[in-house]
């Protein structure tokens, strides 16, 4: 149980801090019922590129 919430909680972190237009972005192309950590992961195996997006 304590993994589970040690990623949940690791996953809104990233998720509140990461740039609108990479959120986006990524569930443009993971699609509407991709989940948190589908997001996060997405974003964090391409965080340069997805932190570039929003400048």
């Amino acid at each position: 149980m304590l993994g589970i919430a040690g990623r949940q909680d690791y996953n809104q972190e990233v998720l509140y801090t990461m740039p609108q237009e990479a959120y986006e972005q990524i569930v443009l192309i993971l699609g509407d019922d991709a989940t948190d950590t589908d997001i996060v992961r997405t974003y964090m195996n391409n965080k340069q590129y997805y932190d570039n997006l929003s400048y």
